[in-house]
């Protein structure tokens, strides 16, 4: 009996097995003999012509004198553990059956199809070495006695079975091109698998097939009638996925794999306005992701490529230039909470400039007014954390007559915009702009309800 740890499994290896010529012969050379035996009575299928270069493989297999033994609840208990001898599976021709231990040690209840139990503490790290032999002797009065004994041992340490799950292999040399439908639902199973694998709290499981499901979404988005929304849409979703569980540089390989789908994408003229949106919000989520993979420097450098893309899609025809803003705002939130203010700057400035060079629909225009407000305030914040003082004492007088402005809208909350200016006056103050602190207080005593 070994442990295998990288399978989380007990085998009853049967080293030694007695023929039905009562003559011993090596486990391992009974399985092989055994299953050549069966395949040449029941040949397996021939395999289809790939359809792609890669193939799935469910598992692998072990020898047929490896035994299982799997780690089941004792009955009643949530905590104890004990082992249950399981089976794997034999297929040949399409035909499935369990590989049956062929020792008396093993075989306790199989006849009589009643499970069979080990203790886990009988059998240690190093494992257990059983051997079962003949034994005679002579009573005092000469009768001969005969016995079957078992005697146990330590065992030689652990063992590998070799077992693997959810393998991914090269396909045979002179493969035929895969198709789009086969690409895009190899794609959506692995990317099931992953999410599987997540919910079944298995993440470097998961995580080791995200370079996989990557590249067979690229595949499939490179040939010619490739739904490309969908696969982005997929590999977005993916990203997500992985970055609320932190696989963080999953969730960056992934959110890398959406950008590129998309930058590489002309779409017609009735999808280019979700596209764009789709690729400026992609390039945000981005940065996100590298910022929490601590790869700060990288997501710095993302931060042009995300203000183009934003800029892009707002100088088309019914983008929702709010949401732009907003999307803008929190990014550059983001970038400040992380000490990154130069490329916070650049985002608030590139929010402002939307917000402000766009005229929104009227039933935007309060909310237009909030976001352009605190834009503004928060612009002047970042410069002062980025200890540009100059430019914030320049841009101070813009964010006073934003919050005015949007107190002077139906329905604004003054009370909110004396408070974010009072704030404001208080940050410059300390940053030492102290005529740029008292236009902001009496901004806010302006507007304060009476």
């Amino acid at each position: 009996m070994v442990r295998d740890e990288a399978a989380n499994m007990v085998w009853g290896i049967e080293q030694t097995v007695w023929l039905a010529t009562g003559s011993p012969q090596p486990g391992s050379e009974a399985a092989r003999e055994t299953l050549a035996y069966r395949e040449q009575l029941q040949p397996p299928a021939a395999e289809p012509a790939p359809a792609a270069p890669i193939t799935y493989q469910v598992s692998s297999t072990v020898p047929e004198n490896w035994i299982p033994f799997i780690p089941v609840h004792v009955t009643g208990d949530n905590r104890e553990i004990q082992l249950q001898r399981g089976a794997m599976p034999r297929i040949l021709g399409g035909a499935v059956a369990k590989v049956q231990p062929r020792t008396t040690l093993l075989r306790p209840g199989l006849d009589a199809a009643q499970p069979y139990f080990v203790h886990e503490e009988e059998v240690p790290r190093v494992g257990a070495r059983v051997t079962v032999a003949f034994n005679r002797t002579r009573r005092h009065d000469g009768r001969v006695l005969v016995w079957l004994g078992a005697w146990r041992a330590t065992g030689r340490g652990e063992a590998s079975s070799g077992l693997d799950w959810d393998r991914i292999n090269d396909a045979p040399s002179g493969s035929t091109p895969p198709s789009a439908d086969y690409l895009i639902a190899l794609a959506e199973l692995l990317q099931q698998r992953i999410d599987a694998l997540i919910n079944d709290h298995q993440p470097d499981q998961a995580a080791a097939l995200v370079s996989t499901a990557v590249t067979t979404f690229r595949q499939y988005a490179a040939l010619p009638g490739a739904d490309v929304l969908r696969a982005a849409k997929d590999l977005g979703q993916l990203a997500g996925t992985l970055n609320q569980n932190g696989l963080y540089g999953s969730a960056v390989l992934a959110g890398q794999g959406e950008v590129d789908i998309l930058a590489g994408f002309t779409p017609p003229a009735d999808q280019l306005l979700g596209e764009r949106y789709q690729l400026a919000r992609a390039r945000w989520l981005l940065v996100d992701y590298l910022i929490n993979d601590q790869q700060r420097d990288q997501a710095a450098a993302q931060v042009p490529a995300v203000v183009a893309a934003y800029r892009d899609y707002v100088g088309l025809p019914g983008a929702d230039v709010v949401t732009a803003g907003g999307d803008l705002g929190q990014l550059a939130g983001t970038l400040n909470q992380n000490g990154l203010y130069g490329p916070a700057v650049l985002a608030g400035q590139a929010e402002i400039d939307i917000l402000a060079g766009n005229n929104p629909s009227a039933d935007q225009v309060l909310d237009h007014g909030s976001l352009l407000e605190r834009a503004r305030y928060l612009l002047v914040s970042y410069l002062i954390a980025g200890h540009r003082l100059d430019e914030a004492a320049a841009q101070a007088p813009a964010a006073v007559a934003a919050f005015r402005d949007y107190a002077g809208l139906p329905h604004a909350d003054r009370g909110e915009a004396a408070r974010s200016l009072l704030q404001l006056g208080d940050e410059l103050s300390s940053a030492g702009l102290v005529s740029e602190a008292a236009q902001a207080n009496e901004a806010a005593a302006a507007i304060t309800p009476g």
